[in-house]
């Protein structure tokens, strides 16, 4: 699933998910949007917080995707 959707589905603010991960709300923004791409760790944190619903993999080669 895209983080972005998924935030939106589940009513969940950016700047909850960031300080539930440890990021600014910036940075996390950023990769909901399909900006940028996370770290992996950022990813695996976004994974977990999300129980797999959004998941790592995806999210670090979200920009690669046409």
């Amino acid at each position: 699933m895209i983080l972005k959707n998924y935030l939106m589905e589940n009513g969940i603010p950016i700047s909850f998910l960031a300080r539930k991960i440890g990021y600014h709300s910036n940075h996390v923004g950023q990769v909901a949007r399909g900006q940028i791409n996370p770290s992996v760790r950022m990813a695996m944190l976004i994974e977990y917080a999300t129980n797999g619903n959004v998941k790592a993999d995806e999210l670090v080669n979200q920009i690669d995707k046409p």
